[in-house]
């Protein structure tokens, strides 16, 4: 499972279930910059970048759509360590 399925789940559940405001604000804020990415960059492209990573092949992307170069895949994997390391911290306060 890729790692930002956690992270998106633990922040519906705060958000939506729990309606714990604060917490889901700060999950938030730790998810944004992947957010921003993925308008920036694309969601598909990005979302398969971060499969692979994760090592789940879900094949390339079809012509318009191109996949992230190595610049955009080093910034995708720096945005979703951030958001991990954000996210446990946040989770254990």
């Amino acid at each position: 499972m890729p790692s930002i399925a956690p992270l998106c789940e633990r922040f519906f559940r705060t958000a939506v279930l729990k309606r714990d405001w604060r917490s889901a604000q700060a999950q938030f804020r730790a998810l944004e910059p992947l957010f921003n990415f993925f308008r920036r960059r694309g969601a598909l492209p990005s979302l398969k970048a971060l499969a692979a990573i994760e090592g789940l092949d879900l094949g390339g992307t079809r012509a318009p759509i191109q996949p992230l170069g190595a610049a955009d895949l080093k910034e995708l994997r720096s945005h979703l360590e951030r958001a991990a390391q954000m996210e446990v911290f946040e989770h254990a306060a």
